[in-house]
């Protein structure tokens, strides 16, 4: 929970632990594993997938509202002409940002 809080590479968690990068990673991928398990078995962990729209609405069938967080959707890298209405979030990463151009 720690290492998700804090938000530190393997390197820093190792210092703060006194353990080594490598052993860092597999206990911090065997802590996310249960904590998946656990939020899964008490329906804590919301989904995140559906087959089809009937499914999605199922689902969703007793909320009144639902709000979805939508807003950056990636794409593909853009042809070089194209780039310039794009931002770059990161490193080889590109978002389609909806701006009014006159």
């Amino acid at each position: 929970m720690f290492s998700l809080k804090s938000g530190l590479t393997y390197d820093l968690l190792g210092l703060v632990t006194g353990l080594d990068s490598s052993s860092i990673k597999r206990h911090l991928d065997v802590g996310l594993k249960v904590l998946e398990k656990a939020l899964k078995k008490n329906n804590y962990i919301p989904k995140r997938s559906f087959r089809d729209v009937e499914e999605f609405e199922k689902y969703f069938d007793k909320e009144e509202e639902i709000i979805i967080d939508a807003t950056e959707q990636r794409i593909n890298r853009p042809k070089k002409k194209i780039r310039k209405r794009n931002i770059q979030v990161k490193k080889m990463s590109y978002t389609k940002i909806n701006v009014n151009s006159k």
